[in-house]
């Protein structure tokens, strides 16, 4: 894939990755969530689930992995996958792309690699959820067949909003 005639490769996300990782999601956040979650409830979020510690011990984990967008000198997006032996379902945890790496095909990049990885596990479904307020975020996971079923509380900080949880049936 190219933007502004830099091809765009995909791999698989290592702990010296993370602070690309950290630094795609914070300017991910600002974009998206910053219109209806207060900068502080965010940082807070941010703080105890995107740390160093928490992402070196989600990527160390067996179940656990990520996929990571770079140009030639940029980090332009990731996703993170887990899946979870008690559920036995496949998540979809995270996808976040820059904003100037929007609507260039990176997301269903991401999405299809982490769809591949769910199928070596033999699952034939991926799940995940989505915030109420993130419309945009939402009409792209349905037009890419994600069906949502139930919708709860999500807390980020002191600030809850509705977050939808979905799932797609993969070939």
């Amino acid at each position: 894939m190219e933007k502004n005639n830099k091809l765009i490769t995909l791999r698989e996300l290592t702990l010296a990755d993370i602070p690309a990782a950290q630094d795609i999601t914070w300017r991910a956040w600002l974009a998206t969530y910053s219109c209806f979650i207060p900068e502080a409830d965010l940082r807070s979020y941010f703080n105890e689930h995107y740390s160093t510690q928490s992402l070196t011990a989600f990527f160390s984990a067996p179940d656990n992995s990520g996929i990571i967008a770079r140009d030639d000198a940029t980090a332009a997006g990731y996703c993170r996958t887990h899946f979870d032996r008690q559920e036995e379902r496949f998540y979809i945890p995270s996808l976040y792309i820059l904003t100037e790496y929007q609507d260039t095909g990176l997301g269903t990049l991401l999405l299809e690699r982490a769809e591949g990885i769910a199928k070596t596990y033999g699952f034939k479904e991926v799940w995940l959820g989505v915030m109420v307020k993130n419309t945009e975020a939402l009409d792209w996971y349905r037009n890419k067949g994600f069906q949502f079923v139930r919708e709860a509380p999500f807390s980020m900080g002191a600030t809850t909003v509705e977050h939808l949880i979905g799932f797609k049936i993969i070939d």
